[in-house]
This record gives C-alpha cells, sequence and structure tokens, in this order.
C-alpha cells in the first residue's frame, strides 16, 4: 500500500518505519539532526527503512487517519473523544 504525505508524494507501507509528530521529536535531542534542515512549516516526519526521513506538511495524525480509515482503525490524542 502507498501514503500520500502531501506535496504529490506518497511512500510504500513497505519501506516505512514511523510517522512522527514534529513537535514531539523537538523535545528529544537524540532525534534533533532529524529537523535541522526542515523549513518550519514542516509537521511531521517520515522515517524509511535506510533512515533516511522526509518532512511533510501535513500533520502526523492526518496521514495516518488516510492510511487506517479502509482497516477501521483511527489513531487519536488521547483527549480527544469519539463521536
Amino acid at each position: 500500500m502507498f501514503i500520500h504525505i502531501g506535496k504529490r508524494e506518497i511512500i510504500s507501507d513497505s519501506v516505512l518505519v514511523g510517522i512522527f509528530n514534529r513537535e514531539t521529536m523537538e523535545k528529544s535531542e537524540q532525534n534533533i539532526h532529524y529537523l535541522r534542515n526542515l523549513t518550519k512549516d514542516v509537521k511531521s516526519i517520515i522515517i524509511n527503512k535506510n533512515n533516511s526521513f522526509i518532512g511533510s506538511i501535513i500533520s502526523s495524525f492526518t496521514i495516518i487517519k488516510r492510511n487506517n480509515m479502509t482497516e477501521g482503525i483511527v489513531w487519536r490524542r488521547k483527549d480527544d473523544q469519539r463521536i
């Protein structure tokens, strides 16, 4: 399956390691190297098996929801209410 990450870019889920929220990664000194060359509008970082990464202006929660809606699985913030 392929995941659309914004700006007409897609990534195969077979090489995907994770989709991470920028704000969360900024809190860790170990992950700061992923953020060095990214612009301020990047909201999420997508990392693949080769340890290379892509920045996306789309929220990590939105990207994850796009992929999992057909499977009935939706990730959300802990404080979000169920409808």
